[in-house]
């Protein structure tokens, strides 16, 4: 979505064409009087719309709304009009964090209200505190396979779900009980799923490997789920060609189909699914299968289940692909960038077992993919080197024991370490690479959560990624523990810490005019829960040096004052709690900072026909136990003069 450039909107006169938006006077800085809201509107290329508009160009539409320069307000709405003559373009809402609207938007004449439980002094964002716990309101069954993070989120596809009852579960983050609405919910009719559907998250949508029955024969592709809606996308299904045969579905699909993989640090928009043998690209930029992307003739059948696993590294430039082979299981690797083989012989490398999951093997100092090795069904580990594609037997000896004759399902390096975390379904595993051996006792006591969850996978908690990790497993239950491997009395805060800075901020608020001036102002606890009795609120400039400390005592707000410049353009954020025992639920910090420039709320339309132009946005709420002042603001466009 284009952005605007830091101008008003003037009104612009028409004599022969269609409509001229016109804007009324708009106030966008923090010189605006009391709570508010204005409006303008924009060009694609962000210059303000100076001239008549063509029937199908896109305008966007910007919402400048102002909070309360004191106090802190209770429920504000915003309800906003569109021309009848303009056309929403779905999913061109931005919003900053905490806004809710109608759904779908600009649906009933055109209107749509944009909803906001309160917001404080300036503004604000808010970032998670977790502790260790799991879903006391899950049930056994449904066992999604991983766990998927997203906005306040944990989400879950169940895994081997036949076409007609394949599901996805939703989970709020902090407390575990199931979202507001009826779940599980419908992937859709003909959808169905494998064992290990791994995802991508691009933006509000989340991809997956699935196959579509149509006409009694099953096809494979990438299915597609839009947390925006909380339903299927509009294009729900992304389909290749490839198709299974008749009625392939559910846990027929785990030797059919392998997971899907993003490779977000070099091609963002490329999404990569293994289906029989052949390795598929999607490019999400151009909505079609990626140019210059050939995948050679895997080897099919056996009984291995399929999966892929991007190369370790900071830029991936490989992709590893477990599929087929005569017996059991083989292992191809691919150029990311063709699907070239990455040499002559590192093709159809056969395995000595069926496997389920392939993991890396790093070297010492966690910069190299020296082997990629396969777990599975009670097959121990076989290894090839990555270098030469040959079969390898890793040392020490100790890696190999470690698995044994365990089940394994996925495994996750555990961010900012060189540990490697196995679900092992019945008894989960670590391995430190840095040390070339199993992790300690300390670091992560292996065997932590015997028949607990029957663990498949894990994923780090966003809100906390350097302590807290999210896992799931066969008792569709999702769990946080700590990134050292335990339930401590202290949960996954033993240490939180989260980067906040100037650009982040101005994304986020500001999808408009950005702010020239920023400075961070508070720190709040939100939900505090009753056993947190103290700790420390600590501030790191971007070099590392100690801002501001701030004992946690009683008080539930903290004033600061650090201008957003400098050094402390970006700003860590380190808390280390104190409790008197484990919250029950996680809870929220909240960081509020001031700008130069309101917040604005952006979406696009659609120019369908000439005929006059008429946009409002009317504010209304509370402010202090008082009603926000009726504030409206309109944008007019003369009556279109002429014929087309």
């Amino acid at each position: 979505m284009a952005r605007i450039a830091p101008t008003a909107v003037v009104i612009a006169a028409v004599a022969l064409g269609c409509i001229g938006v016109v804007a009324g006077p708009m106030r966008p800085s923090r010189e605006s009087p009391g709570p508010g809201v204005h409006k303008g509107v924009f060009n694609p290329d962000g210059t303000p719309v100076r001239q008549p508009v063509p029937i199908g160009q896109t305008i966007e539409h910007v919402i400048f709304y102002n909070p309360p320069t004191s106090g802190s307000s209770g429920p504000i709405s915003i309800t906003d009009t569109l021309s009848p003559n303009q056309t929403y373009v779905p999913g061109s809402i931005v919003a900053p964090p905490g806004w809710t609207w109608t759904n779908p938007p600009y649906g009933s004449g055109n209107t749509t209200t944009y909803s906001h439980p309160g917001y404080g002094p300036g503004t604000s964002f808010i970032v998670n505190v977790p502790v260790s716990g799991a879903s006391a309101s899950s049930s056994v069954g449904g066992d999604g396979f991983a766990p998927i993070p997203i906005g306040n989120n944990i989400m879950a596809t169940y895994h081997h779900a036949m076409a007609g009852w394949a599901k996805i579960m939703c989970w709020d983050a902090a407390t575990f009980a199931s979202c507001p609405g009826v779940w599980p919910r419908s992937l859709g009719n003909d959808i169905g799923t494998p064992s290990e559907n791994n995802h991508v998250i691009a933006g509000t949508r989340i991809y997956y490997p699935a196959s579509s029955t149509v006409g009694g024969n099953s096809q494979a592709g990438i299915g597609c789920w839009e947390t925006q809606t909380e339903a299927p996308c509009a294009v729900p299904f992304l389909g290749f060609g490839a198709m299974l045969g008749a009625n392939v579905s559910g846990s027929a699909l785990d030797q059919r189909i392998g997971g899907v993989v993003g490779n977000k640090a070099v091609n963002p928009t490329r999404l990569y699914l293994e289906a029989d043998g052949t390795v598929y690209c999607w490019d999400l930029g151009t909505a079609a299968p990626c140019g210059g992307w050939t995948s050679p003739a895997l080897a099919t059948g056996g009984s291995s289940y399929h999966g892929l696993l991007l190369e370790d590294a900071a830029a991936p430039t490989r992709l590893f692909v477990l599929h087929g082979g005569s017996s059991g299981g083989s292992v191809s690797c691919l150029d990311l960038s063709s699907g070239a083989l990455c040499a002559p012989n590192w093709f159809n490398k056969p395995l000595s077992g069926s496997f389920t999951a392939l993991t890396p093997y790093l070297n010492t100092t966690g910069t190299a993919t020296t082997d990629v090795c396969a777990v599975g069904f009670s097959a121990g580990v076989s290894c090839v080197d990555t270098a030469s594609g040959n079969v390898s037997s890793p040392r020490p000896a100790a890696f190999t024991s470690l698995f044994g004759s365990l089940s394994f399902w996925s495994s996750l390096r555990i961010p900012g370490t060189k540990r490697v975390l196995y679900a092992g379904w019945q008894t989960p595993r670590c391995w430190d690479f840095s040390l070339v051996a199993p992790c300690t006792a300390a670091d992560f006591t292996t065997g932590w959560n015997p028949l607990t969850y029957y663990d498949y996978a894990y994923r780090p908690d966003p809100a906390s990624p350097k302590s807290c990790l999210f896992g799931l497993g066969h008792m569709g239950m999702p769990f946080r523990f700590t990134a050292k491997g335990g339930f401590g009395a202290n949960g996954c805060a033993a240490h939180f810490e989260t980067d906040f800075d100037f650009d982040a901020v101005a994304a986020q608020y500001f999808c408009g005019k950005k702010p020239g001036t920023l400075t961070w102002r508070s720190i709040a606890i939100l939900g505090r829960p009753a056993e947190l009795t103290g700790g420390t609120l600590r501030l790191l400039d971007m070099n590392g040096l100690t801002v501001q400390t701030i004992p946690v005592t009683g008080a539930n707000a903290y004033a600061l004052n650090i201008p957003a410049s400098g050094a402390t353009r970006t700003v860590t954020l380190q808390f280390d709690p104190v409790y008197s025992s484990t919250p029950a639920n996680g809870y929220q910090l909240e960081i509020g900072f001031d700008a130069d420039v309101l917040p604005q709320i952006c979406y696009q339309a659609t120019v369908d026909r000439c005929g006059p132009v008429t946009n409002t946005a009317d504010m209304r709420g509370r402010l202090l136990g008082s009603r926000v002042p009726h504030d409206q603001t309109s944008l007019r466009g003369p009556v279109c003069r002429g014929t087309y």
